[in-house]
């Protein structure tokens, strides 16, 4: 088991790290808006939760003699996401702190303009004390890294579990 979740956990996490990467060369190219920047992640994140489904389906198939439970299935698809889950927390750290050091205070700023456009004055000053309570969280490289992980995690999770349900094959019964 250790050689495919360690296999197909570092082909997810380098095409998420490289559809991180290409998100952020094209934005820059581009000039994409925050909007589009996120869809971006989030297809990258998708993208790499291939190899959850590639990954489980290989340990039933090579190693575990074509069958595998529900719950096994679930453990090895959540295994595989826990590299993607860290390289993206990091790859945000580094993303952030080097590569565009301005870019949570131009996240917020374009954020606060697009409320100020569609908000009541009353619902723009509640979302703008709560916009600036995140923006203080966010502040704090640990919470970053967390919340980045977490959200890559979560979207592993429900990956394995739907792989999961799709991939078990329960042992045949033999008779003697």
């Amino acid at each position: 088991m250790k050689k495919s979740v360690l296999r197909y956990s570092i082909y997810s996490g380098i095409t998420l790290l490289l559809g991180g990467a290409l998100n952020y060369v094209i934005a820059a190219g581009v000039k994409l808006n925050y909007s589009q920047q996120e869809i971006g992640g989030y297809a990258s994140i998708f993208l790499s939760m291939i190899f959850v489904f590639l990954g489980v389906k290989q340990y039933r198939d090579k190693e575990n003699g074509g069958e595998i439970t529900y719950m096994k299935a679930l453990k090895v698809g959540f295994l595989i996401t826990i590299i993607p889950s860290v390289a993206f927390g990091l790859f945000d750290l580094i993303y952030v702190k080097f590569l565009d050091p301005g870019f949570m205070e131009k996240y917020y700023s374009s954020a606060m303009e697009q409320m100020k456009a569609s908000l009541s004055s009353a619902e723009f000053q509640a979302k703008s004390q709560q916009m600036a309570e995140e923006m203080k969280m966010f502040s704090n490289p640990l919470a970053q890294f967390l919340i980045m992980a977490i959200t890559v995690l979560a979207i592993g999770t429900v990956i394995a579990a739907i792989s999961a349900l799709i991939l078990q094959r329960k042992p045949k019964f033999k008779t003697a």
